[in-house]
């Protein structure tokens, strides 16, 4: 998207938010209310001290009314996803959500082949993981405990643990995994 367009969509979207006409938002920031309507339809390139007036006048950050608003869902196609097999291709994840400044989380879906068993040594000293198993048999070991997942199941435990996935069934284990990092 063009900046121009960002600045017009955010400057739209701060105004109705706060319920102000043009009008108004003219007389509470000093910037006419034809200049407002122009960069409201992306035709005026407003310059750096308008910006300012409108951003002081809305009492939002200069930088607010140029940054490009995350749209309010996200859409992961799994051809999109980025595919990683484990070392012996009998396991593999899919990457869906990775963790990023507004998320603490990553989630991954899992196939583990017939007979695969998949080691991870752990990960971070807070971590937690969350897997449910769509489809097949699946057992999890922590040190001496073991448990056996079913379709539907779901299990959670402290993931900075060694543990260890084993696909007991005869046909592909599809898991979701979530992966919980704490700030």
């Amino acid at each position: 998207m063009e900046i121009g367009d960002v600045i017009a969509q955010n400057l739209r979207e701060l105004r109705t938010e706060r319920g102000l006409s043009l009008g108004k938002l003219a007389a509470l920031c000093d910037v006419s209310k034809v200049m407002l309507s122009q960069i409201e339809k992306g035709d005026a390139n407003p310059t750096i001290n308008t910006l300012m007036k409108i951003s002081t006048g809305l009492g939002v950050p200069y930088s607010t009314l140029l940054e490009q608003r995350q749209p309010e869902a996200t859409v992961v196609r799994r051809s999109q996803t980025s595919v990683q097999p484990d070392d012996d291709g009998h396991y593999c994840i899919h990457g869906y959500f990775n963790v990023a400044d507004n998320r603490d989380f990553e989630l991954f879906e899992g196939e583990f082949d017939p007979g695969c068993d998949h080691v991870s040594e752990g990960h971070r000293a807070d971590s937690r993981e969350y897997v449910y198993l769509f489809e097949g048999r699946l057992q999890l070991v922590l040190g001496d405990e073991s448990f056996t997942l079913e379709a539907g199941d779901m299990v959670g435990f402290d993931s900075s643990r060694r543990h260890e996935y084993r696909n007991v069934g005869d046909c592909v284990a599809k898991v979701l995994f979530i992966n919980h990092y704490p700030a």
